[in-house]
């Protein structure tokens, strides 16, 4: 993952002299958001406030709302509740779910869709793991186990 970034590439298409001087060399011409991803959430999230509007969390959303004219208008939820957007409606989700998923393939413009097919994207993810020793005895191998 620290290498997809700078070589922009999967770690198994990069040659090792190109990986070991971009996992070594300081990034140049390269930005940082302070306080990485989460301090850019919590950046529009204060921007989002101040402006008047509010947040919900842990709120998940079905589709898009729409009026009689076929303007999105706010997000149909999960719980059948239906919340208006007065400002505008934010996806965090990627192009391809919020077209196939809140905007839906009827709803979608045809242009839209061949460029959605056009498209591919990689990305890296996170994931924390934990174990718990089982007490009584630990199963593996080696000298040191």
């Amino acid at each position: 993952m620290q290498l997809q970034l700078p070589a922009q590439a999967p770690s198994k298409d990069v040659p090792y002299l190109h990986a070991a001087l971009a996992l070594t060399q300081p990034l140049e011409n390269m930005f940082a958001v302070s306080g990485g991803a989460g301090g850019l959430a919590v950046k529009l999230a204060e921007s989002i406030k101040l402006s008047g509007s509010r947040i919900r969390l842990d709120t998940p959303v079905l589709r898009l709302s729409y009026d009689s004219t076929g303007a999105a208008v706010g997000v149909d939820l999960l719980s059948g509740e239906t919340v208006t957007a007065s400002k505008a409606i934010v996806s965090n989700l990627t192009v391809w779910d919020t077209y196939g998923k809140l905007v839906g393939l009827n709803r979608t413009p045809a242009e839209v869709r061949k460029q959605l097919n056009k498209l591919r994207g990689w990305g890296a993810y996170f994931l924390y793991l934990g174990l718990r020793r089982n007490r009584r005895r630990f199963i593996g191998c080696g000298p040191h186990l």
